[in-house]
């Protein structure tokens, strides 16, 4: 298959050539050479000539315009200590004011010494500007170099800059393309092989493919949703070279996406009466600067035949049913087709059988008909004609075939019984290939075997029989008065079940395996016998035929047994832990398994011949031995493997035992008991920090310096028997007497207490959780907490404690605070939940030892 798109130019250029910084020394700041794409990121090195100096520290401003480039961040590379830096900016210019003061300790003095030592990173991200060529974007003028010693060999000049021009230039130029230039484009198809099956049934849905054009972006992945390439829209849809075809726009849910006319949907119908190699349909762009041919092959089928196993169709000798009626032959039909097109070559006998639905037509008498349950296989009661044909076709030839019954009849060749215990599906495909590796165009070839083998006791197959008869046909024979099955004297482990007057009618007899020793094997292990019948349905004391068939069984050892139960722990019925978030349940599955000597893993929870015994608490046999019983004062467990909790206890566990009687082996499972022991309701500091939910408070204070009182969040846990705590505050409900008031917070589940007024004591707290309360008492005291320390909260200032920047530069100065109690307060100044609790004024003020170089105001630091 293949498609076309619009092609792309492309022209060479020399690259540019530059000079050479100074053997005294310079920096270098390298732009980018080529084109970059507006809303990209851009990184900058900046490298220096050290003039065989060991560079320790320099300083520098970098201005660049602010209409092309965001300034992100200087990085300094792993020989320099971190930048101090600052930034000034207006509608035009932005200033960086960069130094570095001091090597890393790692760097040695050949990192810091070179024509080429790189001193750090500039990023920027180029705005969404128009393509063009930008000049004087940014220059870097440097301060200073200074030595590791302190001596400052270069101060006052302009870095070079590298960029497509070449040369030695000190402004550097950008050149930015438009991220949303299109370059190509191309399809996906759904199905690029698609056959006609309208005209076998009309009545079956048109089959169709989809196809959906992607337009390829210069720079998808920051401009296309997902990273990837852009499904067109409003597109047109056209059949370029074949009618075989046709073709609509569709609207497709892509990756979640709603589209508008997004696709072109090929579809073939009835109406279509032929094949082709390559089908040709073009999709087209909205805006028509993008198309994209896909070729797709049809296949039609040209000839369709219907073929009958038999077509002549005879009583069987001396078989009668009950009512006196005749056993004819039955047949089998199959439709095959030959597919083709132009350009294909043609597949001959393809079976379409599944594809078609069939009519019957009795031409003479009305004997014939489909079999119960089967739209292939038909079956007469006379004599007589009948033509089989197509419903719903629209064939130019409507193919037929005719079956007839005659009376005279026709003697059984040969009896052949067949047991079959399973089907077993292999592929040397997916034999060395996990399915995953597998796609639509991938094919395997399966082969089917059907397994004769019986390898448990009490494993069944089913038995059919086959006749052959002296016309060389081949049928099945359902129950018959004169068939029976047996097994040979020899084989007295394998049972005969017949399945006369049930409902599964897929074979007429099963055979299920006893208790073997040492396993049978034999061509003759079944027998199978057709006595003549008279016309009464009596049995006749002639044989007609035998027939015998073979089958292995080899009895696997059952090794042992296992018990398993689909919970751990449980409760008993009523108990506060089968309640949420506990969830402990009363009842427990249990699955009793057998592991046989083949590997082989078979359950026996359900089987007739398991037992599920309970140990009993306290019950002792004559051997002093604990006793099993099927149910106690408090639990019970039923034939089919449940075991339920009903009643309260002390006991920590439960034992129960699985005994497969077949064999009398064991097994036994212990379930613990658990059930709830304990709720308890305490406070945590608010707001919340790192590791707070661990301080458990029993008072509210006053905070040092104010009037006002801490606040706390309300936690409740429960406590089991076998000392697991659970969180159930989002399930508790609470209460609050006169003292306190409780509020839901807006941005969680926590529920805040904090002081009614000044109101002082003690006062109990109710929490109800699955309508069980208790009451808890906690303190509102005048006793204040105090600080017992004060942090400048992180990240306020450029460098350790550093205030870097230009003049009138600010910073919002925030802290963290420590109280005696163990509580903490993070951002006391600018967080919300804080400002709600105190104002920050009444305990901390900030000022300025220097008030000339920074001035303090309120919360605010200013550089002067």
């Amino acid at each position: 298959d293949s498609s076309t798109s619009s092609i792309l130019s492309v022209q060479l250029a020399n690259s540019a050539t530059y000079v050479a910084l100074p053997s005294t020394g310079g920096v270098i700041l390298e732009m980018p050479k080529s084109p970059r794409f507006s809303e990209n990121e851009l990184t900058v090195p900046v490298s220096a000539n050290t003039g065989g100096f060991p560079l320790g520290a320099w300083s520098g401003s970098l201005k660049y315009n602010t209409t092309v480039l965001r300034f992100d961040s200087f990085t300094t590379s792993t020989g320099y200590n971190s930048a101090a830096v600052g930034l000034e900016r207006n509608s035009t210019e932005g200033i960086v004011s960069i130094v570095v003061a001091g090597a890393t300790s790692s760097a040695t003095l050949a990192d810091l010494t070179g024509d080429e030592v790189i001193l750090g990173y500039i990023t920027f991200t180029i705005n969404n500007v128009p393509v063009g060529t930008y000049n004087d974007v940014a220059a870097l003028n440097v301060d200073s170099l200074v030595t590791i010693g302190g001596y400052t060999f270069l101060e006052s000049f302009d870095a070079y800059v590298t960029d497509a021009r070449g040369g030695s230039v000190t402004n550097a130029q950008l050149i930015v393309l438009d991220t949303n230039e299109i370059i190509g484009s191309y399809s996906i198809v759904s199905k690029t092989e698609i056959v006609n099956t309208a005209v076998l049934d009309t009545t079956r849905a048109i089959q169709e493919t989809e196809i959906v054009g992607y337009a390829v972006y210069r720079n998808p992945d920051n401009y296309i949703k997902n990273g990837g390439d852009e499904v067109m829209q409003s597109v047109e849809c056209s059949i370029t070279s074949s009618s075989v075809l046709t073709v609509e726009t569709g609207n497709l849910k892509i990756n979640g996406v709603d589209g508008t006319q997004n696709a072109c949907v090929a579809k073939i119908g009835k109406t279509n009466e032929a094949g082709a190699a390559a089908a040709s349909v073009k999709l087209t762009s909205g805006d028509g600067a993008q198309f994209v041919v896909s070729s797709i092959r049809v296949w039609f089928p040209k000839v369709v035949s219907l073929e009958a196993q038999d077509k002549v169709l005879a009583p069987v000798e001396d078989v009668y049913y009950e009512d006196c009626s005749s056993v004819y032959q039955y047949t089998n039909i199959s439709a095959l087709a030959t597919y083709g097109g132009s350009g294909l070559t043609d597949q001959d006998e393809v079976d379409i059988t599944c594809m078609v639905d069939l009519y019957l037509n009795n031409t003479e008498g009305d004997a014939f008909s489909f079999r119960d349950g089967s739209t292939t296989i038909v079956e007469t009661n006379g004599v007589g004609k009948a033509t089989i044909t197509l419903i719903n076709s629209n064939l130019a030839v409507e193919p037929s075939v005719t079956i007839s019954a005659i009376s005279d009849p026709i003697g059984i060749e040969s009896l052949r019984p067949v047991l079959v215990s399973r089907a077993e599906f292999t592929s040397e495909q997916f034999d060395s290939q996990t399915p995953s590796d597998l796609n639509a165009d991938t094919y395997a070839d399966v082969s089917v075997n059907m397994i004769q083998k019986l390898n448990r006791k009490g494993a069944q197959g089913a038995i059919v029989v086959y006749a052959r008869f002296k016309d060389n046909k081949v049928n099945e024979l359902s129950h018959l008065p004169g068939l029976t099955v047996s097994t040979g004297v020899r084989y007295n482990g394998l049972s005969i079940i017949s399945t006369a007057g049930s409902d599964n009618t897929a074979a007429p007899y099963y055979g299920e395996i006893g208790d073997v020793k040492g396993g049978m094997e034999g061509y003759d292990v079944i027998q199978a016998k057709l006595l003549t019948t008279t016309c009464n349905g009596a049995v006749g004391g002639e044989d007609i035929i035998y027939g015998y068939g073979g089958v292995e069984a080899v009895i696997a050892d059952l090794e042992y047994v296992n018990l398993t139960a689909s919970a751990s722990k449980l409760t008993f019925e009523g108990d506060l832990s089968t309640n949420a978030p506990m969830n402990i349940g009363s009842v427990a599955n249990l699955e009793l398994t057998g592991t046989y000597s083949d590997g082989d893993i078979q359950s026996f929870t359900s089987s007739a011949t398991s037992q599920f015994l309970i140990k009993h608490p306290t019950g002792l046999d004559i051997y002093n031995n604990p006793t099993y019983v099927t149910n106690h004062s408090y639990a019970r467990v039923s034939n089919d493997g449940v075991l339920t909790i009903f009643g309260s206890t002390d006991d920590t566990s439960i034992t129960v035992m699985g005994i497969w009687t077949d064999e009398m082996k064991t097994a036994k499972v212990t379930i613990d008991i658990v059930k709830h022991m304990s709720t308890q309701t305490v406070m945590t500091p608010y707001p919340a920090f790192t590791g707070s939910s661990d301080i458990e408070k029993l008072s509210l204070n006053k905070i040092v310096c104010t009037s006002s009182y801490q606040r706390a969040i309300l936690k409740s846990v429960a406590t089991l028997t076998d000392g697991s705590v659970f969180d159930i505050t989002s399930e508790t409900s609470y209460t609050a007497s006169d003292i306190f008031t409780l509020t839901q917070s807006s941005t969680s589940s926590e529920v805040i207490i904090a002081a009614a007024g000044s109101t002082t004591g003690n006062a109990a707290i109710s929490s109800t959780f699955a309508e069980s309360t208790i009451e808890t008492t906690f303190a509102l005291s005048d006793t204040p907490v105090t600080l017992t320390s004060v942090l400048f909260d992180e990240d306020i200032w450029d460098a350790s404690t550093s205030f870097i920047g230009l003049v009138d530069a600010t910073k919002s100065l925030d802290v963290h605070m420590y109280f005696n109690d163990g509580s903490q307060i993070s951002n006391a100044v600018s967080s919300e939940e804080v400002q709600a609790v105190f104002n920050w004024e009444e305990v901390v003020k900030f000022d300025s030892t220097l008030p000339s170089i920074i001035e303090v105001s309120g919360s605010t630091a200013t550089l002067k």
